[in-house]
């Protein structure tokens, strides 16, 4: 397993870690790990792809031609 040793790490920082690690029963190794996998799963929620998209808002655009409405749209830029 890997280690990560951190220069510089603010002790307010190191002082509620420890704190939470106490309240969630964890080691300070556990609950750095566990904060880090949530965080970054989040951060993968937020960053969905176009793919993900596919048929969203569908039914908006049952009566609307969509390539006559983007010329439309491009012509008004002009």
């Amino acid at each position: 397993m890997a280690t990560l040793n951190i220069k510089g790490f603010p002790e307010e920082l190191y002082s509620i870690l420890v704190k939470e690690a106490e309240n969630d029963r964890r080691s300070l190794t556990g609950e750095v790990i566990y904060l880090l996998e949530k965080a970054l799963a989040e951060s993968k929620k937020k960053h969905i792809s176009i793919l993900q998209l596919k048929g969203l808002g569908k039914h908006l655009w049952t009566d609307i031609h969509t390539t006559e409405h983007i010329a439309k749209e491009r012509d008004a830029w002009d």
